[in-house]
């Protein structure tokens, strides 16, 4: 029994790491995703400043 408890608790722990570091992922991605806009809709307003002048 004592065996079987210890196994679902190592279980449960692997479970929530990994939750952990799924969340931490989608976060970076998230991140990476605003700054690749933000560059990409600052490198548009520069050309169209471009045809502005």
């Amino acid at each position: 029994m004592y065996l079987i408890a210890v196994r679902r608790e190592r279980m449960r722990d692997e479970e929530s790491q990994e939750s952990k570091e799924g969340k931490c992922i989608l976060e970076n991605e998230r991140e990476l995703r605003e700054i690749f806009i933000g560059q990409e809709t600052e490198a548009r307003m520069k050309i169209l400043l471009s045809f502005a002048k």
